[in-house]
């Protein structure tokens, strides 16, 4: 008995050992580029991306949650617009800043009122309804009418 327990207690140390060690998922995005998605840690307790060359020649550290260089003195190079722009567009780096822009859209409009919310959605209306100076201004009331009956 006390060898069972010893061993369920061992493997559940190994088991929450794994996880800690499997640190960042790498992608290569073309170009000679490579980008590895950081999970929050201790060090820095927010999703970052390290941009980086092949060669070594180019490294870069990216916040996701406000795009600001998380990592100034390891810095190295400028990466291409191109290579950022696939940074952004790969499917997991999407789902961690969207996850992060509907964190702020919930803080947000826990702060604002209902009643503030139903009156900036009746003026975007009536904006919308009396001017076609602004493309899209139909759109943006829709929008606002949203928020505000999902508060």
């Amino acid at each position: 008995m006390k060898r069972i327990l010893i061993s369920i207690l061992a493997f559940s140390v190994f088991l929450n050992i794994i996880p800690n060690t499997i640190e960042a998922k790498v992608y290569d995005i073309g170009k000679g580029y490579k980008v590895e998605l950081h999970a929050p840690n201790g060090g820095k307790p927010y999703y970052h991306v390290h941009v980086t060359r092949k060669d070594g020649s180019v490294r870069r550290c990216i916040n996701l949650s406000n795009f600001k260089e998380c990592d100034k003195k390891n810095r190295k190079g400028n990466i291409g617009k191109a290579a950022y722009d696939k940074m952004l567009s790969l499917k997991k780096v999407k789902s961690v800043i969207i996850s992060y822009h509907k964190a702020k859209l919930k803080l947000i409009k826990k702060k604002v009122p209902k009643w503030a919310w139903y009156t900036i959605a009746g003026i975007a209306t009536v904006v919308a309804i009396t001017t076609s100076v602004f493309p899209g201004d139909d759109a943006a009331a829709g929008a606002i009418w949203k928020i505000a009956l999902s508060v």
